[in-house]
Parts: structure tokens; C-alpha cells; sequence
């Protein structure tokens, strides 16, 4: 018996009639049902009636949870409004990828953050080279703080400034403290942007990457002698009773790949030589 198609690419493709390119894909798409990954790449689709046809078709499928389209849609197809029904359609998918000129404006719309900050299963989510502004960048960095399954994203070409890149380090690696480090996002990986020698996450390594980063601020924090300092200021009385714990941290996530960090033994001298013991 043959085996069941579980993958579909419709890659630059050519009809004599447009429409029928609609009619293959979805004939396509209900007479194989246990299909699990479609892309439509390179194939223009010139008006909403054809892509909202197919997009019905993805989600009415029992089993698809990946999609990619990549420069597909026309100056007519508003490309947001197709996000915007993968999103609310309450379908399980694992993989969305709107890539390469979508025409994806929000205009303020905040379906995007609104769907990430529901901790969806989603795990890949790519929307390079479309129009998102820092607005919407931010808001989708503001999101990842309340995401633990999303493990890669990438938002690379869009209309983003230092603002809303900004947003998205911060998202996964707010140094204002120990425990707004902590607090980070450590399963989405951010595609595109140059983290220099913060650790970027690794969706598998979760509680070692959270460790590598508090490490990293504890070293970058040892190199100016300040780190009692801080840990007095943010946590005030209850410093003394840390004290093992950071000790432990910097031990167990100290790594010598990484040439930024310190060896262990100067946090900890600095933080055992500095800090107030009750008298």
C-alpha cells in the first residue's frame, strides 16, 4: 500500500488559468488526510477569495500544523488578515511561516502578541521581510515574557528600528536583576539579531540557558566589583540568606567556552569578601 502524503510544496507554479491553482491546492488538501505540512512558495494568489479559499481548506484539514507561504500575496490580498485567521482559527499548529512580502500591516491591530501571550503551541513562527513596526515588534517582544513553547522566531526585514530590536533582547534577557534575568524568556530562540555574548536560548537547554545568562550578569558584574552591591539593593534583608544559592549558581553555570565570563572562584571571592555578615 502506498504510503500516505504527509508533506505538500506547490514552488513556483504556473497555470493557464490562476483560479485553477486554488482548485488543485484545495482538492489537493481534502483528498489527502493525513497530510501535515503545507507550503505554497513563489505562486501568486491576486485577490482575498482565493486566499481565503485555501486558508479554509489548511484549517478545516484534521491534521496540518505547519504552513509556509512565502511571497504569495499580491498588492490585493491583505496579508494580515490571513495571519489573523490562522490565529483565531484554534487549530494546534507547530509551524507558521508568512515570509517574503506578504503585505502584513497590523495598523494596531494586536492579534499577534494577543495569540503568543496565550502560550499556544506554536514552536516556529517566521514573518521576515513584511512591514511589522516597532509597535508591533514590542508588543510581540512583551508577549514572550508569558510564552514557553514558542522555540524560534524570526522577524528579520521588517520596518524595526534599535526600538524594537531593543525589545526583543530584553525580552529574553532583561538585566536590570537577578531576577528580571530570571523572569526572561528562555525558550525562544530570536532569529537575526546579534546577541554578542549573551547566551541566546536553546529551546531544550531552558534551565541551563537561564542559568547561563544570570552567570553572565554575575560576571559582568564581578568585572566591577559590584555585585554585593547589587544584590543588597535588589534584595535588600534578605541578601544573607542568598548567599549559598548564588554561590552555587556561579559554580554549577560557569562555562569556559564562554571568554566573557569569569572563572567562578573571582565571583565568588568577591562576593564572600564583600558582603555584610550579621555581627
Amino acid at each position: 500500500k502506498d504510503k500516505p502524503i504527509v508533506s505538500f510544496e506547490l514552488d513556483n507554479i504556473e497555470f493557464v488559468n490562476v483560479r485553477d491553482r486554488i482548485y488543485f491546492a484545495i482538492e489537493f488538501i481534502k483528498t489527502n488526510r493525513k497530510l501535515k505540512k503545507y507550503y505554497w512558495v513563489d505562486t501568486p494568489i491576486d485577490n482575498m477569495y482565493d486566499a481565503d479559499d485555501m486558508i479554509k481548506a489548511i484549517i478545516s484539514h484534521p491534521l496540518i500544523n505547519s504552513v509556509r507561504l512565502e511571497n504569495c500575496f499580491g498588492a490585493n490580498v491583505n496579508g494580515y488578515d490571513i495571519l489573523r485567521s490562522l490565529l483565531a482559527s484554534n487549530k494546534r499548529f507547530l509551524t507558521i511561516d508568512l515570509i517574503q512580502s506578504n503585505n502584513i500591516r497590523t495598523m494596531g491591530g494586536t492579534e499577534i502578541p494577543d495569540y503568543l501571550a496565550s502560550n499556544p503551541p506554536l514552536e516556529n513562527l517566521t514573518l521576515t521581510n513584511n512591514h511589522l513596526n516597532d509597535k508591533d515588534v514590542t508588543l510581540i517582544a512583551h508577549s514572550l515574557k508569558r510564552n514557553t513553547n514558542l522555540q524560534s522566531l524570526s522577524l528579520r526585514g521588517n520596518d524595526t528600528t534599535d526600538i524594537g530590536f531593543n525589545a526583543l533582547f530584553a525580552a529574553v534577557f532583561d538585566s536590570k536583576s537577578l531576577n528580571s534575568v530570571s523572569d526572561s524568556n528562555h525558550s525562544c530562540r530570536i532569529e537575526g539579531i546579534d546577541f554578542g555574548n549573551i547566551p541566546n536560548n536553546y529551546s531544550f537547554w531552558n534551565r541551563e540557558t537561564r542559568g547561563r545568562k544570570i552567570n553572565h550578569l554575575l560576571s559582568s558584574r564581578n568585572r566591577e566589583g559590584v555585585n554585593v552591591y547589587h544584590l543588597n539593593l535588589e534584595f535588600k534583608e534578605d541578601s544573607l540568606k542568598l548567599v549559598p544559592r548564588v554561590l552555587e549558581c556561579v559554580s554549577y553555570n560557569f562555562d569556559c567556552r564562554i571568554p566573557y565570563n569569569v572563572h567562578p572562584l573571582s565571583t565568588m571571592y568577591e562576593i564572600l569578601r564583600s558582603w555584610k555578615m550579621p555581627t
